[in-house]
């Protein structure tokens, strides 16, 4: 049996039907010079790694619950490192039930939960205050300096008690935005010096 090396990247990359993929299972169990190939391949980077997927669904700035916004209060211009900025979001019908949860992204790193990271830090959508119907979250404006992307989620009371934070495990969270359950928004903000 002669097989390409497109076929062994494909075997590879885990991308053949289940038929093809066991025929060259078996034909690498029994051949070691098409075991060498594959190490071969593998050996010089192949399959190339791909970037591990965000856990956290967050949608572009503009389409998430009711397009967040931010406010830098009385600032006048952009944010600096140590100012308090506001996000501003519609409360969803069912706010009394919801927690807040705050998230930050770096450049083009992954989402990371700011807050609540214990569960002394939970705040209940309760506590929140209100503007002109819109609920307010302040926020620090911490390092580094530039571009940052914020989100605020809303998820129900019941999702955040299923989230143990000691050490912190999202996925319950993570599964309920996938699947469009929980309030988000994202903003962008600009952190001067």
């Amino acid at each position: 049996m002669s097989i390409s090396d497109t076929a062994l990247r494909l075997f590879l990359t885990d991308t053949l039907e289940p038929g093809p993929a066991e025929a060259i299972r078996r034909a690498v169990a029994h051949s070691p010079a098409l075991q060498r190939r594959l190490d071969d391949l593998q050996s010089a980077g192949w399959p190339p790694a791909l970037p591990r997927p965000d856990p956290w669904r967050v949608p572009p700035v503009g389409l998430g619950w009711s397009g967040a916004a931010v406010s830098p209060g009385t600032l006048g211009g952009g944010v600096h490192l140590g100012d308090v900025w506001r996000i501003h979001i519609e409360a969803p019908p069912d706010a009394h039930q919801r927690e807040v949860v705050l998230l930050q992204r770096l450049a083009d790193g992954p989402w990371t939960v700011v807050s609540p990271t214990t569960a002394d830090e939970r705040t209940p959508v309760d506590l929140l205050e209100v503007e002109a119907g819109r609920l307010c979250v302040d926020c620090l404006a911490r390092p580094p300096v530039g571009p940052q992307r914020w989100a605020l989620a809303l998820p129900t009371c019941a999702l955040v008690d299923a989230t143990p934070l000691d050490p912190p495990d999202w996925s319950v969270l993570q599964a309920a935005v996938d699947a469009g359950e929980v309030p988000l928004a994202a903003v962008d903000i600009e952190v001067e010096p």
